[in-house]
């Protein structure tokens, strides 16, 4: 899947400056494929030093109006501190 990806603001509060920096470095210059993009996730490969797969998705609060963002990812740093780039 070709094409810019706009990553909303509330997600990027979500993970370090530096992490950030990372991953966009990693979509700019081809690391990151679009697996599948839904209303309800996004599914993606990076090339790291391998192939990692990361999920993103929602589930909507106990009031059903404010999304709760969820990760998965098999990167080591995921693993390590629940988070990634």
């Amino acid at each position: 899947m070709a094409g810019r990806v706009s990553v909303p603001a509330a997600l990027t509060r979500l993970f370090s400056r530096t992490d950030r920096t990372r991953g966009e470095q990693y979509a700019r210059t081809g690391r990151v494929r679009l697996e599948s993009v839904t209303p309800e996730a996004i599914e993606a490969t990076v090339r790291g030093t391998v192939p990692y797969s990361v999920r993103i998705w929602g589930t909507p609060d106990s009031g059903g109006t404010d999304p709760h963002v969820l990760f998965s990812c098999t990167c080591p740093q995921y693993l390590q501190t629940g988070r990634c780039k």
